[in-house]
């Protein structure tokens, strides 16, 4: 028999950040995934007339960064929504 009490007290332990192995490395995970389709989203504009012929690497700088904030917003969506209980 499944002691209720034990599993709710587990639930407030992994809402609370617990250090629970298989959380972290969904967290991870989802975070890397996110982060790769923010790219890919950011791939499809034409970034050839805006970019000077000089600053190629402060692009792909500006670029990785703005695809790390749009992951990282997108991650923490999903992780929100996947938490939700009602």
């Amino acid at each position: 028999m499944i002691n209720i009490t034990h599993s709710l007290h587990f639930i407030e332990y992994l809402d609370k950040g617990g250090d629970c192995m298989a959380y972290q490395i969904t967290k991870l995970t989802v975070y890397i995934v996110s982060i790769g389709i923010a790219m890919y989203g950011l791939s499809c504009f034409n970034y050839d007339g805006v970019v000077k012929k000089n600053k190629v690497r402060e692009f792909y700088a500006f670029y990785f960064l703005a695809s790390m904030g749009l992951g990282y917003l997108f991650a923490l969506f999903v992780l929100e929504f996947m938490t939700l209980r009602f």
